[in-house]
């Protein structure tokens, strides 16, 4: 696995600020989410169009990967797909697997799909063998639907799911809602940290309400 300097959650933070910025990842627009929220910003990782944004973006979500396989092995990571379109972090998944030297995943999430989880393993001939870990790889969590969803597809094929990896996270309740289904989601830069570094201002989003933006990921001992 490439290594990097690991830097502390600051520096995390500023780095993700300065992408973000940079790339223009965050657009000024009404965004109804299937649970009824609406929000007058979204995220989109698919303004990642430059070697530079897929390197600094690459990077963010590879420090995060090396973070934690320093502590858990990873078999596998997992990319979700919906059935009419792709989530920004799939843009990324050639470029973690060559970097980290881990297989990856598809999980189509819709309703209609012929198939669930695409990939191949050559010894076994299975997408993912039984007891595998599989770590998700999205690009924002919100309240967590999608990634919940991902999640019991990959444990009802046998892998097993204990976390979860994205660049934003959007709410608490989402990675609470996460962590009471054995998953913790760990990020590289919180809403309330975006608003902090201006790079949303304060008439676009309003503050967590319902918890602490410290990283729910320090429940399991990680420091990010």
């Amino acid at each position: 696995m490439k290594k990097l300097l690991l830097g502390t959650r600051n520096e995390v933070v500023r780095e993700a600020i300065s992408a973000i910025k940079k790339f223009g990842l965050i657009l000024t627009s009404v965004r109804v989410y299937s649970s009824g929220m609406v929000a007058p910003y979204f995220f989109d990782l698919d303004h990642s169009t430059t070697p530079e944004s897929f390197k600094k973006i690459g990077d963010g979500y590879l420090e995060q990967i090396q973070r934690l396989n320093e502590i858990y092995n990873i078999d596998k990571l997992a990319f979700m797909e919906k059935e009419n379109a792709t989530i920004g972090a799939i843009t990324f998944a050639a470029y973690l697997s060559v970097q980290t030297g881990i297989p990856i995943v598809y999980v189509r999430l819709g309703r209609e799909s012929p198939y669930k989880i695409k990939g191949f393993d050559k010894d076994t001939g299975k997408v993912i063998s039984n007891g595998e870990n599989v770590v998700l790889v999205g690009d924002n969590t919100t309240l967590g639907g999608e990634l919940l969803k991902a999640t019991n597809i990959i444990r009802m094929a046998g892998g097993s799911v204990n976390y979860a990896i994205v660049y934003t996270s959007r709410n608490y309740e989402g990675r609470k809602r996460l962590l009471e289904n054995g998953v913790t989601v760990l990020y590289q830069i919180s809403e309330k940290e975006l608003l902090e570094g201006n790079a949303i201002t304060i008439d676009k989003i309003r503050y967590e309400t319902s918890g602490s933006a410290v990283n729910i990921a320090a429940t399991s001992g990680i420091e990010v």
